[in-house]
């Protein structure tokens, strides 16, 4: 049972850092320039085709989600103010069940900044200002009333880029 999912994960790792250098994309205008707007998407080209213009703000949830609907309004104005700097996209885990198991989610909304691809893997960027490649130690989850833990993950991945 292990060998087996240790084979998965490897392939998946290795088709994410294929999709990564190749460029592939099925893109709706993931960019840093999409005017302060989130993104809905349904595969990982999307994320990493953006990562190639800067971080990535990752929501995760659901329309029927009251925890998401509160946060709907954050997100909204954390696009804007980040507009050109941080790409956001959201992935709804009902219309997108894959993407909601490649990413483990259990709670909802589940957050987190993408600053890079290393070795086929995402890299977080943490509460801290470190970087990780595993996601559980990155993720902010239901911090909808704490606009300012985005914030401070949000600056540190832009602090992380350019230097």
């Amino acid at each position: 049972m292990k060998k087996a999912m240790i084979k998965t994960l490897c392939i998946l790792t290795l088709a994410l850092f294929v999709m990564s250098i190749s460029g592939a994309a099925a893109t709706t205008g993931a960019t840093t320039g999409n005017g302060g707007k989130v993104i809905t998407i349904t595969q990982l080209s999307q994320i990493n085709t953006a990562l190639h213009k800067g971080p990535v703000f990752l929501s995760l949830g659901a329309s029927w989600c009251p925890h998401c609907k509160a946060f709907k309004p954050t997100l909204d104005k954390l696009a804007k103010e980040y507009a050109g700097k941080v790409t956001f996209m959201s992935v709804d885990i009902t219309k997108s069940p894959k993407l909601a198991a490649y990413f483990g989610i259990s709670v909802i909304p589940d957050c987190s900044v993408i600053v890079s691809i290393k070795k086929g893997k995402y890299v977080y960027m943490q509460q801290n200002g470190k970087t990780t490649t595993v996601r559980s130690h990155a993720r902010i989850l239901r911090e909808k009333h704490a606009r300012s833990v985005y914030e401070k993950v949000l600056n540190f991945a832009i602090k992380n880029k350019s230097s």
